[in-house]
């Protein structure tokens, strides 16, 4: 992924043909394309978790639905925080098993668990108190947006009191960027 950031004159330009780069499924079928990445943006996600986890009240929620939550850094953070709360992490294969041993140290393995795949045909589990997507959406094209919102509003918590306040886009601002005009 990135060599990819060789391309980044030509994608503002709007000069990048559209499949000139691979997917995150792609790249992160590559057992060390997927360390490489994953463990540097583990490093990088602790901070924000952290705010995250001063500035959101999980203390009625009881299950995390973390989309595309990598190594596990913000489910790791918000399930120290809050110890009534459980995460289930949809991630690549590649990225789960790292995430694991992430999890493992934590000593969180009893209340953290993965659920591999690509988040866009991986059935996500039902009923969650509170939805993470943290850098999610500036990670799938921008057609898939509309289906990730599809999954998240059928994923509604029937019980209201319990539902946290969470359900948290990390990264629509870059969504927001993308949108951009193109430079000239």
């Amino acid at each position: 992924m990135y060599p990819l950031m060789d391309q980044i004159e030509p994608a503002l330009s709007g000069d990048l043909p559209e499949d000139a780069t691979a997917s995150y499924a792609e790249w992160f079928s590559d057992p060390k394309e997927a360390r490489l990445y994953s463990e540097s943006q583990h490093a990088g996600s602790l901070g924000p978790a952290l705010g995250l986890a001063r500035r959101v009240d999980l203390a009625n929620a009881r299950t995390l639905l973390d989309v595309g939550g990598g190594t596990g850094a913000f489910a790791i953070t918000l399930c120290q925080t809050f110890p009534d709360l459980s995460a289930t992490i949809v991630e690549f294969p590649n990225v789960a098993k790292l995430g694991r041993s992430f999890v493992d140290k934590a000593g969180l393995s009893d209340r953290i668990a993965y659920r591999e795949g690509n988040a866009l045909e991986t059935e996500w589990p039902r009923e969650q108190d509170a939805i993470l997507m943290s850098y999610l959406l500036s990670g799938v094209p921008d057609h898939a947006h509309e289906d990730l919102e599809r999954l998240y509003e059928e994923d509604q918590a029937p019980n209201e009191e319990r539902r946290a306040e969470l359900d948290h886009h990390h990264d629509v601002a870059v969504g927001v960027v993308a949108r951009a005009p193109r430079a000239p």
